[in-house]
Formats: C-alpha cells, structure tokens, sequence
C-alpha cells in the first residue's frame, strides 16, 4: 500500500463538511498517477491567508486521513457532492482522467492535531515544496514518519 498527501482548495470545495456528511467522496486524478484500494491519503487544505498576523502566514495543513476503497469510478456510480463545491457551476465529469473513492479514516483532525500538522512543521519535517499536486509519501520517509508519528502519539 502507498501513502500519499492530496492538496484541497477551500475555496473550491467545502472538504471537511463533504466528509462529515458523506463520509466517502470521489476524488478526481489527472495524470497517470498509481492510486490503489487500500491506499491511505492524507488531505491538505491550502488556508487563506490570515489578516491578523503581521506576515499574513499561510495556515496550510493536513486536515484528515482517508482510504482508498475503490480505485475506479464510473460516472453513473460518482456519489453527488455538488453542495460542497463553492462554485456551483456543473463540473464535466469526463474532464479527468480517473476519479477514486475515498473513505474518511475516524474524524476529521482535531485543532491540537492539525496545528501539529501545519505548512511550516511539514516543511521542518521533510516537506521541501509548496502543495501544489499530490505527493506520494513513500518517497520521503521522513515526512512520513513525522505524520505517522503525530498521528499514532493521539491514539
């Protein structure tokens, strides 16, 4: 199994309110990348930035840990989440190349989580680019091991 990071816009899509709701979503992929069921996912928001700090400092972080569980969807199967999409203008299906379903893991991050799983600590922790595409984990173990270990010490 691979461990990737997906980036999510909040001004696009209401990501967290998707999972609460839904609990799986379907997620588009460009590209030939190798997602697979069973494939853990970490999603990232990429915050606004803040007017009440002096550096108006991103507050980019992981917020959820998803699984893969189906790693094709077809367009007559995509479950409908269109109310989480901040521009209600129709989206093409057929405009990607694959969809995947994503299955939230426990609940959304709590404050104390995603603080630890901030831009700058990712950064200080293996991170060495912005979140502008996926990432595959596997490929930076430090990374990996960081969020692991974030992860495992709230059990």
């Amino acid at each position: 199994m691979k461990t990737w990071v997906f980036p999510s816009n909040p001004n696009h899509y209401n990501l967290k309110e998707a999972f609460k709701k839904l609990k799986e979503i379907d997620w588009r992929l460009r590209g030939n990348i190798k997602v697979e069921i069973g494939d853990t996912v970490y999603l990232y928001e990429s915050r606004k930035k803040r007017e009440d700090t002096e550096n108006s400092e991103l507050e980019d972080r992981i917020v959820l840990e998803a699984r893969v569980i189906k790693d094709y969807v077809l367009k007559e199967e995509y479950i409908n989440d269109r109310e989480f999409w901040r521009n209600k203008k129709e989206f093409n299906f057929d405009d990607f190349n694959r969809w995947v379903r994503l299955k939230l893991v426990d609940d959304i991050f709590s404050d104390e989580i995603n603080n630890k799983l901030l831009y700058k600590k990712l950064t200080d922790n293996g991170l060495i680019s912005k979140m502008q595409g996926l990432i595959r984990l596997d490929n930076n173990p430090k990374l990996k091991e960081y969020i692991k270990n974030i992860l495992n010490s709230e059990d």
